[in-house]
């Protein structure tokens, strides 16, 4: 066989396969789904926001004037959601989920979320969590995932 022959008949097979990227060859490679758990002792309901649009700023540009947010949401669904709560979300194309959850309105209240991605538990916490402090803001259970870059998770995220 002919090197011009074998070239072709390699092509159809390496095109494809560059044009699906790394993550092909990553071990799993990308998630396929998350599965979001919220629960509370004290409370039969929370506000749960779930979001796949959404911009990352600097992370250590927090506070400061001219500073953006770490995170702002392009679009999301907000709900109030009944306890204890379980949803399977499916990843899109960008691979990305942003998932926080707090009591509703004043109320101050022991509250627990899961985080899954793939059988892989990614983010557990629970703790007490008050109402709204000056200027809007609060503490909540907030949990951030893009595929290909480290996990990120904090107490503390605007309402």
């Amino acid at each position: 066989m002919s090197k011009d022959v074998r070239i072709l008949l390699i092509a159809p097979v390496l095109v494809p396969l560059s044009l699906a990227g790394c993550d092909w060859f990553r071990p799993g490679g990308p998630p396929e789904e998350a599965l979001v758990e919220v629960s509370s002792e004290d409370v039969d309901r929370a506000t749960l926001v779930v979001s796949r649009r959404f911009s990352v700023g600097d992370p250590g540009c927090t506070g400061e004037p001219g500073c953006d947010e770490p995170f702002q949401l392009l679009s999301a669904d907000t709900n109030v959601v009944g306890l204890p709560y379980g949803e399977t979300i499916k990843f899109t194309s960008t691979q990305r989920l942003l998932v926080q959850s707090y009591p509703l309105g004043e109320d101050t209240a022991r509250l627990g979320m899961r985080v899954v991605v793939d059988g892989d538990e990614k983010y557990s916490d629970f703790r007490q969590l008050g109402p709204p402090e000056e200027g809007d803001t609060r503490e909540t259970l907030f949990f951030v995932y893009t595929f290909g870059t480290p996990t990120s998770a904090g107490g503390a995220g605007g309402d």
